[in-house]
């Protein structure tokens, strides 16, 4: 197994910290703001930021 390097200069590592904890972080900012009855869209930009992440790694 390949060692794991966590720099700036990692591909992955640069998409979870630029684009994936911005946008879970501003899908929880969410849950807060948002009546209860729209409890469902967070969840939906959380799963789908994780899915394309997911495939995005799975490709390469």
């Amino acid at each position: 197994m390949e060692r794991f390097e966590f720099n700036l200069s990692n591909r992955k590592v640069r998409l979870w910290l630029f684009v994936v904890i911005p946008i879970l972080i501003f899908s929880l900012a969410l849950y807060w703001v948002l009546p209860r009855e729209y409890a469902f869209v967070p969840a939906i930009i959380q799963g789908g930021t994780v899915l394309v992440y997911v495939l995005t790694i799975l490709r390469t």
